[in-house]
């Protein structure tokens, strides 16, 4: 019980104050700790020291900034007094520092989301829909999508990026009517592609509240593909279902955009080549599965925000 009996004495009889610390890790290791008296975005901070020294740090030259809580003993001119009540308190010290406020030199938080929709255009194969002998026309028409972006700093304007996409595109089914060479009625859903994406992502801030970006990114495609029924208008009737299974393969998204405060206007650009497996069905009558390769390239224009 001694022990603590002390260390409850040392405490009442020598308060200890809090405040707050400046934390300046550098790529090479070096940490600083101080309070930081100016800061130019894109050029350096100027951090002042207990002992009233400064010393300007190049922000090109530094990992991260962190705010920190300590302590210290309020009387001052009574080290021979406190003695071991003074180490303890720098054990406490070590103890209670907490990290109230992270963030990269840029500014930034180490983590951050952004939450993204807007126009999914279809492209190439995906978006034709002329038809024709081994074709791989996907007729999908405009749809819309919906992203949302996790991002993850591990360096000065630098953070890996992991998102999660969803695109839906209707089936041009009014298109696919015309070329058709029989009196037919053709009616279908849509498409929709689900991107599970990951990559690095490069930031250039231009001033403390606009920024350029761009990212890299490949992962998964899920993507389900419309069933498609076809009815002939004429004798004999016949109705056949083409049903497809769902497909999953590998793909690729590169993006980019402005960041203004909060708001970002960005563009994608996904890509996959995925298989299906599609089946018809007439009455009774199931044919052959087959499988058919149809690529899917979506150019996404979008508008959201982070938070």
């Amino acid at each position: 019980m001694a022990p603590r009996i002390f260390l409850l004495m040392s405490l009442i009889i020598f308060p200890l104050n809090t405040y707050a610390l400046d934390k300046v890790q550098m790529k090479n290791g070096d940490v600083y700790r101080g309070e930081i008296i100016e800061q130019r975005f894109g050029e350096f901070v100027q951090i002042r020291f207990q002992n009233g020294n400064e010393k300007r740090l190049p922000e090109k030259d530094m990992e991260s900034i962190k705010k920190e809580k300590t302590r210290e003993i309020a009387s001052e001119g009574q080290e021979e007094e406190v003695g071991d009540a003074a180490e303890l308190a720098e054990q406490i010290n070590n103890i209670v520092d907490q990290e109230e406020e992270v963030r990269d030199v840029s500014g930034n938080s180490t983590k951050s989301n952004t939450l993204l929709f807007g126009g999914a255009f279809p492209l190439g194969d995906f978006g034709s829909n002329q038809g024709g002998t081994d074709s791989k026309d996907g007729f999908a028409k405009q749809g819309f999508s919906l992203i949302y972006e996790g991002h993850y700093n591990f360096s000065s304007g630098l953070s890996w990026v992991v998102s999660g996409s969803i695109s839906i595109n209707e089936l041009d089914t009014d298109t696919m009517e015309n070329l058709s060479d029989l009196d037919v009625d053709i009616s279908s859903g849509s498409y929709v592609s689900n991107w599970t994406l990951a990559g690095i992502r490069a930031e250039n801030r231009l001033t403390p509240s606009l920024s350029l970006y761009g990212q890299v990114q490949a992962g998964l495609l899920i993507s389900f593909f419309p069933n498609i029924a076809l009815s002939l208008k004429t004798s004999p009737y016949t109705s056949v279902l083409q049903k497809t299974e769902t497909s999953f393969a590998l793909g690729y998204g590169l993006g980019g955009g402005i960041v203004i405060n909060k708001l970002i206007i960005g563009i994608r650009l996904y890509g996959s080549s995925p298989d299906y497996t599609q089946t018809a069905e007439s009455g009774s009558i199931t044919g052959t599965p087959v499988t058919v390769n149809l690529p899917m390239t979506i150019l996404q224009l979008m508008v959201g925000f982070s938070f």
